[in-house]
């Protein structure tokens, strides 16, 4: 992962996009609001795909198959690359 983010970050990044005179820490800084950006995207993902369960009520079907919905658990997941995030929990009553 790390070889990747360095290709990326050389073939998009310029001089210019960490600062005409960037400090030592400076470029670093730029790199980790690259990923905070898109860890953001994956976030927004994530909530998509958990409003998409809840709008569309996908646990009605287990429901209806006598499974308690204290048991019922969403999950949302994104994925860019490698890098995966998931979010979600219980069923809302």
């Amino acid at each position: 992962m790390n070889t990747y983010m360095n290709e990326v970050v050389l073939a998009v990044f310029r001089y210019f996009d960490t600062g005409k005179n960037p400090s030592r820490e400076g470029p670093e800084r730029f790199y980790h609001g690259f990923v905070e950006g898109l860890m953001v995207e994956l976030a927004d993902t994530v909530r998509a795909a958990l409003d998409q369960i809840e709008r569309k009520q996908y646990e009605t079907v287990l429901v209806e198959k006598g499974i308690p919905r204290e048991r019922i658990r969403r999950y949302g997941f994104a994925f860019r690359g490698k890098t995966v995030l998931i979010g979600g929990g219980f069923c809302d009553s």
